[in-house]
């Protein structure tokens, strides 16, 4: 059959409409950016106040592409009585993001990427006149399939680790793999790194990640499955194949149901905190290390028979205890860090590295005989807030619900030797001490480098 082409005969005119409409699609689908119909997704979330975390109902979020983007879609919409907001049939693309409801600062969210998979962001304003400088971060935590990964820890740092001690404020996803961090304070640092933590997936750490007054940062974090490294050491306190020294509070405690009995006369709870003021169940299994007194839920020891009113809680003496490991034999590691999951609830009157309620590990060299402190867990800020003897400082931040938090510290300075590991817990006075206190559990020393080495604070401890 002779090509309807090369013939000198004039083509039908159907002929020619299909040639012409066989072009134009082979045309659309190798020009993907002028596509009649482009890719869409959604775009959901959630609204609440900052610092109380209550439903912000009523209140306008508009969405907008950001210059030069691919996306199409404006639109607004008023957050539900549950708090929530959705915007279905959206383009992908880059969007921007923005909040409004009276008595409340003015929010934004700069860069929304949105592809084929939805995007989650929480906006958290603040009421005006609390004069705090504060932004936050939310977002979703995937596996490399595109699958949300629930469970994990995203913690926030200074980009200077020493303006805050490290990570001072965290959150875990739930099983849609969404967090949000409210609050976080920016009177010194605009500059942080974010770190992500699942059990089974690597750690992913952003740095030189800039958050902006009233502004939501939002990410979209991919983790990938984890190569374990060497394990040199291992305690899950699920067994008691390890004998450890403990003095003080400290003690091994198995999950049960224990209330701290100081709440809610003499503390608070935060206002995300569901719990009771019930103690955590372990990170893992049955058991875990605990700095606290199973009779009363606290660390306050005796109370002071003068204590009245939501003081935090009195006690008529400080208090301070140690948990010392077994040996633990590096001499043949080419590198090490010690690596733990941590859950504690302490005072925020002065919780910083120069204030109340320590929580330290220190590595004790068995061949010199010589102790270095290698982490310490409290901030190197304290809140802003006035009248907080009573509220919290967390494993999740100022006022903030405890959550498990994983931590590293560097210990490669010490490979060759023969170590042990002492988590110290000391209140440094009586005051505010009916918290829930430090609990500890899936201590690893690990034969690669730890995130960072602490570096010790020099300024003198505040006396009250």
């Amino acid at each position: 059959m002779k090509s309807l082409i090369k013939t000198n005969k004039k083509p039908y005119l159907l002929q020619w409409l299909f040639l012409l409409l066989v072009f134009s699609l082979s045309v659309f689908q190798a020009c993907d950016r002028f596509a009649l119909f482009p890719k869409r997704s959604y775009i959901e979330g959630i609204a609440l106040d900052g610092i109380s975390y209550e439903n912000l109902t009523g209140a306008t979020v508009t969405i907008r592409p950001v210059n030069g983007s691919t996306a199409t879609t404006i639109a607004t919409l008023t957050v539900d009585e549950n708090g929530k907001f959705r915007f279905d049939d959206v383009t992908t693309g880059v969007y921007s993001m923005s909040i409004t409801l009276d008595g409340y600062e003015r929010m934004g969210a700069g860069h929304i990427e949105l592809d084929e998979k939805p995007a989650f962001v929480a906006m958290l304003p603040v009421e005006r006149g609390l004069s705090l400088n504060t932004g936050g971060i939310s977002g979703t935590v995937r596996d490399h399939n595109g699958n949300p990964v629930p469970d994990a820890n995203v913690a926030v740092s200074a980009l200077d680790v020493s303006l805050t001690n490290g990570y001072f404020t965290s959150a875990v996803t739930n099983q849609d793999g969404h967090f949000y961090i409210p609050a976080i304070p920016l009177d010194k640092t605009n500059e942080f790194i974010i770190r992500c933590t699942a059990p089974g997936f690597e750690t992913k750490r952003i740095t030189n990640l800039i958050i902006l007054k009233n502004e939501m940062l939002a990410l979209q974090l991919e983790v990938a499955r984890e190569t374990q490294p060497r394990i040199l050491f291992y305690e899950s306190f699920e067994n008691n194949e390890h004998t450890w020294e403990k003095t003080g509070f400290w003690r091994t405690q198995q999950t049960t149901v224990i209330y701290n009995k100081a709440h809610p006369k003499f503390v608070k709870l935060a206002p995300n905190d569901n719990s009771e003021a019930r103690i955590p169940d372990a990170f893992k299994g049955f058991r875990m290390a605990w700095y606290g007194q199973p009779t009363t839920g606290n660390y306050m020891g005796e109370q002071s028979p003068y204590d009245s009113g939501l003081t935090g809680g009195t006690s008529t003496q400080p208090n301070h205890g140690e948990m010392i490991s077994p040996i633990i034999n590096l001499s043949t590691a080419q590198s090490a860090s010690v690596v733990f999951w941590s859950w504690f609830e302490i005072e925020s009157l002065n919780p910083d590295g120069y204030g109340f309620d320590h929580m330290k590990v220190y590595l004790i060299n068995e061949d010199s005989d010589t102790q270095v402190l290698v982490g310490m867990l409290n901030p190197y800020i304290i809140p802003t807030l006035g009248n907080r003897q009573a509220l919290p400082y967390t494993s999740g931040g100022f006022y903030q619900a405890p959550v498990w938090r994983y931590e590293e510290f560097d210990i490669s300075d010490f490979i060759g030797s023969t170590v042990r590991l002492k988590f110290v817990f000391d209140t440094r006075d009586e005051k505010h001490n009916g918290f829930r206190g430090w609990f500890i559990d899936e201590i690893k020393v690990l034969e690669r480098e730890g995130e960072y080495k602490h570096a010790p604070a020099y300024l003198p401890y505040q006396q009250r």
